[in-house]
């Protein structure tokens, strides 16, 4: 007998036991928005030509990837290229348990013990697809301090290309600060 033997929905649940899911997921939600930003700003400020308009409608990962390539064949300088493919590759590995947290419920699950003598309830995230995909609050803390931080990673590794494809002449901070 399995150890999971039943999940309901959440919704028969008070709104206050998903504060701390909405919260988290919320944050990892906001942060993947600025990962998406980055990657969006790579493709259309790092090649000669803008290359958003083509990419678009496809997925994070190619998009993602393209951004990646883009950047190591234009960026010359060392250290922000190898931060900003760095940053992008953490996004890769981040996406598909934001994908798994963004399109599953938050469900009520009831376990027994090896005796069926204990029950346990938890909430947690299982995916329709594959119920062995399971996500519990923890892990979306986790996943959502982690994609802060690459996150910040990527904004501050743009900072650093564009200074370097855009730099900046004294004359041109006088323009840009009044």
């Amino acid at each position: 007998m399995t150890d999971q033997i039943k999940a309901m929905s959440t919704l028969e649940e008070p709104v206050t036991t998903m504060a701390p899911w909405a919260q988290q997921i919320g944050r990892l939600v906001i942060a993947f928005g600025e990962i998406e930003y980055a990657v969006c700003q790579v493709l259309v400020h790092v090649p000669e030509v803008n290359q958003f308009p083509g990419m678009k409608n496809r997925e994070f990962k190619v998009r993602a990837n393209a951004a990646i390539g883009y950047t190591n064949a234009r960026v010359q300088n060392d250290a922000p290229r190898r931060a900003l493919v760095h940053g992008l590759n953490e996004a890769i590995k981040l996406a598909e348990s934001r994908n798994l947290i963004a399109h599953n419920p938050v469900r009520f699950a009831l376990y027994t013990g090896p005796d069926e003598q204990q029950i346990n309830f938890r909430m947690e995230i299982v995916s329709l697809r594959d119920e062995t995909k399971i996500v519990t609050l923890p892990q979306v803390q986790a996943l959502a301090d982690k994609a802060e931080g690459v996150a910040g990673s990527l904004d501050e590794a743009l900072r650093q290309v564009f200074g370097v494809i855009y730099p900046l002449t004294p004359a041109d901070w006088s323009e840009v600060v009044s």
